[in-house]
């Protein structure tokens, strides 16, 4: 349990860190964008914003396979005893 208290202390403070700047700087870059619609500025920030959106779809796809096929099968070894567990590298 010591290992889980002395690393979340720096994971809370990147996620405060992550939102807040997410929060300062895409906020008025979206007002911006709102107000001055039809603009490069405005085309610019779309297509970032929706190569970002296609960029985390395989991300987050790439994660959850990581957690169905190496840690569910570890955490349900009990209740579920059919399920294929692999070998560790």
């Amino acid at each position: 349990m010591d290992l889980y208290g002395s690393r979340s202390d720096p994971t809370l403070e990147l996620m405060i860190t992550s939102i807040l700047l997410s929060i300062l700087i895409g906020v008025p870059i979206g007002i911006y964008s709102a107000i001055r619609q039809y603009s490069r500025f405005d085309y610019g920030v779309t297509t970032v914003s929706f190569i970002g959106a296609a960029n985390a779809r395989p991300f987050s796809f790439g994660l959850l396979l990581i957690l169905a096929f190496s840690v569910m099968p570890v955490l349900l070894k009990d209740q579920v005893p059919w399920l294929i567990r692999l070998p560790p590298a």
